[in-house]
């Protein structure tokens, strides 16, 4: 039976993070070591936890209380280091995992020897009203590339970048040197992922919604900013994730890069809530903003990023548009009429992958 080590990130919490611990608590599976980093929290979370830990003495909780604020990518490390389980789960102080999670995790784990197991998941509002629901197709993928080769089969635009709700092996994350990268203190969760994508050989998604994902403004993992340190921290993201691309290569004899992962890598740059946040913003000016595409658009070539192995239709629209003579223009004119602009493509197929 694997052990499982939750990971529970927790920062000034104290309204939500008793029903994010006793959703792991009252888990049917019991071989749990759940695994608390609270970040310095300035409220009452701390307390609120303690008290929850003493009335479970038959739970191995285990409670750690930063000295300093370090930020969730750091917390997220600790938790690696620290974790005596077999597989890890993370979940954020503010949200809830279903009952059975636990569970359904780890037999499918057991079952199929995938090193990432991920579920689906609702996003909700802070009352608790639903506002999206994103179903995975239920499948296993193994092999050299299999988190890609799931990426190539069934997603086409949306591409979930979070820990949470996935179960990963820990001696998987050690071997590869799996972290969160300490370089911005927010999305800590894009270069993780893209490295598991990369390494991955056995990768199994569960259809059935197991995490309820709170859009709360205030959370630990929301990220408000829209100055010109936004736009700097996003390009600091893509040239991580490039680096990393171009260091796989290098040590596998320039091996091709399956659809997948340029898919991945096209989507995180130029599809993703990033870009769109930052054009948009009325803070960050214009000018910074054109010098910031007339960046990326030489990242592109510079990395022979074209249309002919970019995937995914709207990532090849962004791309047609980030290379056309006006692409702030155009990008500012895509972002606002999104919801338009994407009935138009799923409904008449244009920019065929």
């Amino acid at each position: 039976m694997i052990k499982i080590t939750v990971a529970i990130a927790c920062y000034n919490l104290e309204d939500k993070i008793a029903t994010c611990l006793e959703s792991v608590i009252f888990q049917d599976y019991q071989n749990v070591e759940i695994l608390i980093v609270d970040d310095h929290s300035t409220d009452h979370s701390v307390d609120v936890l303690k008290k929850i830990i003493e009335r479970h003495p038959e739970r191995n909780i285990r409670l750690i209380v930063n000295e300093t604020n370090l930020g969730l990518c750091k917390v997220r490390n600790i938790s690696i280091d620290e974790a005596c389980g077999d597989a890890i789960f993370f979940i954020d102080g503010d949200d809830t995992i279903e009952p059975g999670t636990l569970s359904l995790f780890s037999k499918r784990m057991e079952e199929t020897d995938a090193e990432v197991v991920r579920g689906s998941f609702r996003k909700i509002d802070c009352k608790g009203n639903v506002i999206t629901i994103k179903h995975f197709p239920d499948d296993t993928i193994k092999g050299d590339f299999a988190y890609s080769s799931y990426i190539e089969k069934y997603i086409k635009g949306y591409f979930n970048l979070a820990q949470w709700n996935s179960l990963f092996r820990l001696d998987f994350l050690r071997l590869h040197n799996i972290y969160c990268s300490t370089n911005y203190r927010k999305h800590e969760s894009v270069l993780f992922v893209f490295k598991t994508v990369l390494y991955a050989q056995g990768v199994s998604f569960i259809q059935k919604i197991t995490y309820n994902w709170t859009d709360n403004p205030t959370g630990i993992t929301n990220f408000n900013r829209r100055d010109n340190r936004f736009l700097k921290d996003f390009k600091m993201i893509i040239e991580s994730v490039i680096e990393t691309k171009n260091e796989f290569e290098s040590c596998h004899k320039n091996q091709p890069l399956l659809a997948g992962i340029i898919f991945l890598i096209s989507y995180i740059s130029l599809t993703m809530g990033f870009l769109r946040s930052g054009l948009l913003s009325e803070v960050i000016s214009k000018k910074e903003k054109k010098q910031f595409l007339k960046w990326l658009k030489k990242l592109y070539r510079d990395n022979n990023m074209n249309l002919r192995n970019i995937t995914g239709p709207f990532n090849r629209l962004s791309y047609l548009i980030l290379i056309s003579p006006f692409p702030y223009l155009l990008f500012r004119f895509y972002f606002k009429h999104l919801k338009t602009v994407s009935k138009i493509v799923n409904r008449f197929g244009l920019v065929k992958s």
